[in-house]
């Protein structure tokens, strides 16, 4: 089911084993080879699949294509929203869906916020905590966030890339665009520079996270917004990311929506 696609009496009908789930991208530079709309067209695309494999349990809401990106407006093309205000917006939009009659009692109850861009996590997890406190009386409707390369780590993990791990305008971004959109990729161009901090406790190593948070716009990461290797990048691994990836979050879809509803342990004693 699309969101866009449904009528006032649809939404009224809808059953509990439904999940919601709200796309985020971003429109920011990714490096001199791939389009600004990079995260959103690869979001996009993963939640169409999930849709398209599970359309009697899914209610797809429409590619939210804005994110906090302030970080990339050194660098032309960002069109961005302050954490704050981001953070704002998920929590008024999700509040609307918990309060609407699209997730009454009786009706759907899970609303998963799939996101494939690092500068909304913060924001999200923010807007996480807000939700639990400001709508506690509905512990029942079960609000997630999760970016697609970390719930799904060990699927990709499963394919064969030469580089350890995804990051920005990298082998794995690059790849997932050629697969989707090649016309839109400049191989030529395609090419990283200036990975900051190597071997430190911010970039450890490519295959884990930073221990340490620093106060770096990204141009002063990378000279020219990208990281990694995209010139390794090739249509056929994006093909084998995005079907591993598709694949892995169809199988959550159906745990998240199994998932125990919550309850106020207080009246539990």
């Amino acid at each position: 089911m699309r969101w866009m696609d449904m009528t006032r009496p649809d939404f009224e009908a809808l059953p509990a084993d439904v999940a919601l789930v709200w796309p985020l991208g971003s429109t920011e530079q990714h490096g001199e080879h791939l389009p600004v709309g990079t995260d959103t067209l690869i979001v996009t695309d993963l939640v169409e699949r999930i849709e398209r494999a599970q359309p009697d349990r899914v209610l797809l809401l429409p590619t939210l294509p804005v994110g906090a990106s302030h970080h990339h407006r050194a660098f032309p093309g960002a069109i961005s929203l302050p954490e704050g205000i981001y953070s704002a917006v998920l929590q008024e939009a999700v509040g609307g869906l918990i309060e609407s009659d699209v997730c009454a009692p009786g009706r759907a109850k899970r609303i998963l916020l799939l996101n494939a861009h690092g500068g909304n996590i913060a924001p999200g997890q923010a807007a996480l905590s807000e939700i639990a406190w400001r709508w506690r009386a509905r512990p029942e409707v079960i609000v997630a966030f999760t970016s697609y390369w970390v719930a799904t780590a060990d699927a990709i993990a499963k394919v064969p890339m030469e580089t350890p791990a995804l990051t920005h305008a990298c082998e794995y971004e690059t790849s997932m665009v050629l697969a989707l959109a090649g016309q839109l990729v400049h191989m030529e161009r395609a090419r990283a520079k200036s990975m900051r901090w190597e071997g430190t406790r911010f970039t450890p190593d490519a295959s884990r996270p930073p221990t340490v948070s620093v106060a770096a716009p990204f141009h002063a990461r990378s000279a020219n917004g990208a990281l990694g290797r995209p010139d390794l990048a090739t249509a056929e691994k994006g093909r084998l990311l995005l079907d591993a990836i598709a694949a892995d979050l169809i199988a959550f879809i159906d745990e998240f929506i199994a998932w125990p509803d919550l309850v106020d342990a207080r009246e539990k004693g």
